[in-house]
This record gives C-alpha cells, structure tokens and sequence, in this order.
C-alpha cells in the first residue's frame, strides 16, 4: 500500500512538472495551444469608442507592435515582465483583431516559454481572463 502511495506520488508530480517549464511561471501550460477568443461588443459602442478603450487597455502593460486601426488589427509586443519581474525565458504577447462589421473583437494571447533552446508555444492562464474582464467592463456584451 505504501509503495502504491509513492509510486502514484512520483507520477503525479512528475505529470505537473511536466506542464510547463522550469523557469516559466506556474500559469504556463505548454498543452494549451493559444487561440481567439471572441468578445461582442455592446450595441450603443461605437467602433471609434471601443478602439481607443482597447488601445488604452492594452497600452497600459504591453508596447504596441503593429496597429491598423483601417483593419482593426493589433498586435504587442513580445512582454518578458508580465509576472511583474522580468524573465528573460518568459515572454506573453497579445493580437487583438475586430471584425469587419466592427460588432465584435478576437482576442489571441499567446505564452511561449524558452527551453534547451527554443520557444515551446503555450498559454498564460492569467492573461485571457484578466484581459476579458477589463474589456467586458467597458465596451463588452458577452463572453464565448
């Protein structure tokens, strides 16, 4: 009984070690590949209004890349301190992309993580909901 314990003991943290990397931080979780996420945006906001909020989100941690507010496209920079201490083997970014119709927005975060030399792609737990819920508070209707 006691060496089945163990045994399931060493599997069960060799399963979570497993999930990110050494010098990522615990909300780095390689098997979850990033993608879109959709935000509809509320009725009485204006795509002008809701360009600015976003920007003005998104300003206030990341540095802006590439933005076409024509083709409501934003992407940041690649952001090595979003655990609040800068880790240089830690790095998350952000592509925000409005529809044509302007109704409704995709938001990408991505995490990617260094390791033996090559970024392992992965996501940030934290960043989606914390992004999400800022931007539901000021110009969102619903979440999918």
């Amino acid at each position: 009984m006691k060496i089945r314990f163990s045994l399931i003991l060493v599997v069960l943290s060799m399963l979570v070690s497993g999930c990110s990397s050494p010098d990522a931080p615990m909300a780095f979780s390689r098997f979850n590949a990033p993608g879109w996420s959709l935000l509809e945006i509320r009725n009485d906001v204006a795509y002008d209004r809701s360009w600015k909020v976003v920007i003005g989100i998104i300003v206030r941690t990341f540095d802006l890349e590439f933005i076409s507010k024509e083709e409501g496209y934003i992407r940041t920079a690649w952001l090595h301190t979003w655990t609040g201490i800068y880790l240089p083997n830690y790095r998350v970014r952000v592509t925000v992309l409005f529809s044509e119709d302007r109704k409704t927005l995709q938001l990408k975060p991505e995490a990617q993580s260094l390791e033996e030399g090559a970024w392992v792609e992965g996501a940030d737990t934290r960043l989606l909901p914390n992004l999400k819920a800022e931007l539901v508070g000021t110009i969102g209707r619903t979440l999918r």
